[in-house]
Formats: structure tokens, C-alpha cells, sequence
């Protein structure tokens, strides 16, 4: 196995004790100087109280494991838990937090000590919720979210921190060779001045380590791309950084080459515009979109045609839609090319950002009623919202056609209140129809609706409504939506606000049944 250059250039022959003295030390200097970063407010660097011998002996003994000597070294000479990079180290005792997080089940007793089957670097094969892909290692914090840092603690690699995500990210093994180091790391990166935000990832160093990685031959591609993104961890770069760099856009890792684009983004190296122009047309879309991004920022005149085109043709569609974003800041997104996206992109997303863009106008009514008819739901929301914005009444045969076929939530009630807005009777039939939806929200709509046209046939289903207490409910594939007042409640406000009298009196009389109503039931609760 490759050894990373920063693990085999580190001392290994130092006590424990003597790199956790060195720690404090540099720990110190970071209070001194009054440094921050991500989730230093919590733990202000400060450790928490030391662990007892006798502490980590009982923890070591009651999980069948033996701490790496590393970590034992921190827990008794340093601090359990406290001060460490995002928002600190856990105490010995949360141990079990991610397990206990990933999984309703109970562990088993002996999970800790179990063979860890984690590597150094992203390990792809891992299922984001099997508790054995973590077999073998302890919590030491979170990162946030559902983020968290874990130690392995038997096997080969004992000592090595990693990055796990309960949601779905596989997990990553920090390449330090153990927790030590991976904490000097942050306090050393702290120090000189480095951003800290995604502390952890890729090797250790500075430029002369990135270099190496990158030149040296005998890495791997993960390695390799993983050095080329560290330049961005640094504050600035030497003039031989600055030459160096743009000749990585040559390279034949399309991870080096998106990087090199980007790195020649965040620290304005000029006079790369024409090579990083000539990365738009990279086969990798990786390198399309950090060369958009690249190009916009550096020469946003020279690079304005040459984005459209990826804009217009990309096969990519998160290079397209980093295009209209670029192109959008720029001030290159006119009126034409958004009805020209709309029309002819392949992508549904982008279609759905130019749709939302548009300013429509009279004219475009015919396109709007074609975009019903999108695969994609963003696009058709965005047409009833200028139909809206329009108030095209000439199409309601079309839309109240559509309406029966669309099968997107949003979609349905933006018609819905559409059909309130026109104020058209030729549209009651179907909003009666809508007012039996199983969809309680659209029920409501569709009443509110009938309520701002005034037409009194909206009465039998209104006084159904108005005797439902309960909060409309709706199922939606990734959760529900609910509502804090009740559909009688909801109900009586849509009435209260129509033109016709027989309606608004329909809502005063259920509004003061209502009042009749909790009166009795606090007598009764009397």
C-alpha cells in the first residue's frame, strides 16, 4: 500500500507523551492569539478534565478493547474531551453516539472490539447505515448535522480518525496515521493561518507535500486529487506555487484538473485565461464546471460566449446550470437566451431556472400553455405562475383540461388558485369537482376559489368543510405537510373573504356555532 508522503515524513519513534506536551503547547498559543473557527464557540479551546488511569482502564475492560496508545496518551495527559476540531471531542463516555444514532437496534456488547474493516481514504463500499461497516471504533464528536468523527480502535489501521454521515456520504479515513497527529494537524493549520472549514480531508502539509504527491509518481488517483484540492486550504501561494499550478490543467486525473481550475479561481493567477477557456470543452464534467466557474470570475467578457454554448449544449446538466448561474451574475442572461433555454434546453432543471426567470410576457402565452406539457414539474409550476402573472383567461379550456392530468402537488394548487384569480363561472364545475379531492389541501383551494368567483353552488360542499375540526393533512413521498388550524377554520376564512353576501353570512354562522359551541364545552368542563 502507498503511504502518503506527509505519514512517512512524521517522526515515529516520539513518545505519546511528549507530542501531547508539544500539542498543549501549540493549544496555548491558539488561546493566546485569540484564534476561531467552525464550532469554536462551544468549546472555546478548552479540554475538558483529565482521565484517570484507572477511568480508561474501567472503560478499556468493560468494552473489551485496548485504547490506542495515542488517544489513552490525550484522554490522561490532555483532556476527555473539550477543545478539537468542529465542534470538539466528545467525553469517553459518549462513545457510542453514532451506533447508537444509525441504528434502533442495541449493539452488540462487543462492538468496539470488533475488526474494524474502515481504510484510509473514502471507502465507497460502505452502506451509510450498517452499524458493522463501523465496527471496531468509538464516537469523538460531530461535525454537525448528521456529520460525526470517529476513532478506530483495533486492527491495522487502530488510531486513525474517521468522518462518517449517518444520511448517506460513505466514510472517510483521515490520512494522519493517528488521532495525534490528525490533532497537531488542526492546531498546526489553525496556526499558520489555514482555512479549517473541511479540516481533515486530504494530506497534511503545505506546498512542498501537495507537490510531491502530485509529481513524485506512485500515488493513486484518489491521492492525487486529494492533494491538488489542498491548495485551497492554504492563505496564499508562492510565486512557484503560481507557476506551478496552471500546469496541472494538462493532468490526467480529471480530479487534478477541476482542482487546478478552481485553485486558479481563488487566488487570481492571470495570464491562465486562454488554458482555463480551453477547459470548457473537457471531456470530464467535473472540469466543464469548475473551468465555468473559473472563466466567469477571471475574464466574464472573454468567457461569456463560450459559457453560453455550455449554457445552450452541455450534456452535462449541473454544468448547464452552473452556467446560467455564472452567466446570471454577469448580467449575459437575457430575455432571448432564457426563452431559448426554455424551449430547446435537455435538462429540466436548467429549463426550470429560465422558466422561473422569464419575465412573461402577453405574447409567450402560447409557450406557457406548450410548458404544461413538461416532463418536468419545476417548469410546469413555473407556467401556471406566469399564466397567473398574465391572467390569461383565452386558455382556460386547456388549463382546466390539464388540471385532470397533472400529478404534481404544487402544480395542482397553483391552478387551483388560478382559476380563483380569472374569477371565471366557466371554471365552478371543475373547482366542485376539486372541492371532493382526497387531497385536503386541494379541497381547500378549490373552495377558496369558488369563494372569490361568489358562486352560491359552492355551499353544500363549504358547509361539509366547515364541520371538519381536524387540520388537513398530505402525504408527500419524502414526509407530510400539515396545517395549524383546521379545515373548518381555513374554510370559514375563504368565505369571509367573498364577494358574495350568502357566503360571508355562511362563515359568520359557523364562526358563531363555533363560539356557541366551545361555550357549552367549557360549561361542561365546570
Amino acid at each position: 500500500m502507498q503511504v502518503a508522503w506527509h505519514e512517512r515524513s512524521q517522526p515515529i519513534d516520539e513518545s505519546h507523551v511528549a507530542r501531547v506536551e508539544r500539542i498543549l503547547g501549540k493549544l496555548e498559543q491558539v488561546r493566546r492569539r485569540g484564534l476561531a473557527c467552525f464550532g469554536s464557540e462551544g468549546h472555546k479551546f478548552r479540554l475538558g478534565w483529565r482521565a484517570s488511569a484507572a477511568k480508561i482502564a474501567a472503560f478499556e475492560k468493560r468494552q473489551g478493547i485496548r485504547l490506542p496508545g495515542c488517544y489513552r496518551a490525550f484522554l490522561e495527559h490532555a483532556g476527555n474531551g473539550g477543545a478539537g476540531p468542529y465542534y470538539g471531542l466528545y467525553a469517553l463516555d459518549q462513545w457510542n453516539d453514532f451506533v447508537g444514532w444509525i441504528t434502533d437496534d442495541v449493539p452488540p456488547a462487543d462492538f468496539p472490539a470488533r475488526p474494524c474493516p474502515l481504510r484510509p481514504g473514502r471507502n465507497t463500499q460502505c452502506m451509510a447505515r450498517d452499524p458493522a461497516d463501523y465496527q471496531g471504533t468509538i464516537s469523538l464528536g460531530t461535525q454537525g448535522c448528521s456529520y460525526v468523527m470517529l476513532l478506530i480502535v483495533t486492527g491495522e489501521f487502530a488510531g486513525r480518525v474517521v468522518y462518517a454521515d449517518a444520511s448517506g456520504l460513505p466514510p472517510y479515513v483521515s490520512r494522519e496515521r493517528d488521532f495525534l497527529a490528525w490533532y497537531e494537524r488542526w492546531l498546526d493549520e489553525l496556526l499558520q493561518g489555514y482555512d479549517t472549514a473541511w479540516f481533515g480531508y486530504g494530506p497534511g502539509g503545505g506546498e512542498a507535500e501537495f507537490f510531491h504527491i502530485l509529481e513524485a509518481g506512485g500515488y493513486g488517483a484518489e491521492e492525487r486529487t486529494e492533494a491538488a484540492g489542498a491548495f485551497f486550504r492554504l492563505p496564499q501561494l508562492s510565486d512557484d506555487a503560481r507557476r506551478r499550478i496552471p500546469l496541472l490543467c494538462g493532468d490526467r486525473e480529471e480530479g487534478v484538473r477541476a482542482a487546478a481550475c478552481g485553485a486558479i479561481k481563488k487566488f487570481e493567477i492571470r495570464g491562465t485565461e486562454e488554458r482555463c477557456l480551453a477547459l470548457l470543452e473537457d471531456p470530464a464534467a467535473e472540469v466543464r464546471r469548475s473551468a465555468v466557474w473559473t472563466v466567469m470570475a477571471l475574464a466574464p467578457d472573454l468567457a461569456g460566449d463560450a459559457v453560453l454554448r455550455r449554457l445552450h449544449d452541455d450534456s452535462d446538466p449541473d454544468v448547464a446550470t452552473t452556467a446560467f448561474f455564472e452567466l446570471q451574475k454577469a448580467g449575459r442572461v437575457s430575455r432571448d437566451v432564457l426563452l431559448r433555454v426554455v424551449n430547446e434546453s435537455p435538462h429540466g432543471s436548467v429549463r426550470g431556472l429560465a422558466a422561473h426567470a422569464i419575465q412573461w410576457q402577453v405574447e409567450d402565452s402560447g409557450l406557457l400553455v406548450r410548458l404544461l406539457a413538461d416532463e418536468n414539474p419545476q417548469v410546469r409550476l413555473y407556467a401556471t405562475l406566469g399564466m397567473r402573472q398574465l391572467k390569461l383567461a383565452m386558455w382556460l379550456p386547456e388549463i382546466l383540461a390539464h388540471l385532470d392530468r397533472e400529478q404534481d402537488v404544487y402544480v395542482v394548487s397553483s391552478i387551483l388558485h388560478y382559476l380563483g384569480e380569472l374569477a371565471d363561472p366557466a371554471a365552478v364545475p371543475k373547482l366542485l369537482e376539486w372541492c371532493r379531492s382526497s387531497d385536503d389541501f386541494h379541497r381547500l383551494e378549490a373552495l377558496e376559489s369558488l369563494a372569490k368567483i361568489g358562486d352560491e353552488r359552492a355551499i353544500p360542499a363549504a358547509r361539509e368543510m366547515l364541520r371538519e375540526n381536524r387540520c388537513p393533512r398530505r402525504t408527500l413521498e419524502h414526509g407530510s405537510q400539515t396545517h395549524i388550524h383546521s379545515i373548518s377554520h381555513l374554510a370559514r376564512q375563504s368565505l369571509a373573504a367573498s364577494p358574495n353576501p350568502a357566503l360571508r353570512k355562511l362563515s359568520r354562522s359557523a364562526y358563531a356555532q363555533s363560539l356557541l359551541s366551545r361555550f357549552w364545552k367549557f360549561l361542561r368542563g365546570v
